[in-house]
């Protein structure tokens, strides 16, 4: 297609997937957007709509159906083994999800609270305003 330059081993058809997957990546925000305005977020966050996710993402890299099936068993399992050591997560990420919240504009939780007094210092205290 290109000659026998530096491109003339480029697919085009694998090309066109490529473009594919970055326009798609780009147009994700307002996919999510409409699937949440429509639908709500009980089918995103849904366990069978996470588990339909994992297979459809292992099978368009595997083409095997059930290596996404086995992965799922593997994140249920990881899954039910993090819930029951029940790790306190680091200080770090748990104030960047709550700065990721605080743009987004969501409520804090009780929870979010006390774990903001808990790490300011000792003369300042955090209560939720009315």
């Amino acid at each position: 297609m290109y000659g026998n330059g530096l491109f003339s081993d480029i697919n085009t058809d694998k090309l066109f997937s490529a473009v594919s997957v970055l326009l798609a990546y780009t147009m994700i925000d307002p996919l999510m957007e409409d699937i949440q305005d429509t639908f709500g977020k009980a089918l995103l966050y849904h366990p069978v709509a996470l588990w339909i996710c994992i297979i459809m993402l292992v099978y368009t890299q595997t083409s095997s159906l059930s290596t996404g099936v086995m992965m799922v068993v593997i994140y249920e399992s990881v899954k039910a083994l993090w819930r029951t050591i029940t790790p306190e997560p680091p200080i770090v990420g748990q104030v960047r999800k709550l700065l990721h919240r605080v743009q987004n504009g969501d409520k804090l939780s009780d929870n979010d609270i006390a774990f903001l007094d808990r790490v300011t210092p000792k003369d300042v205290m955090v209560t939720r305003k009315s």
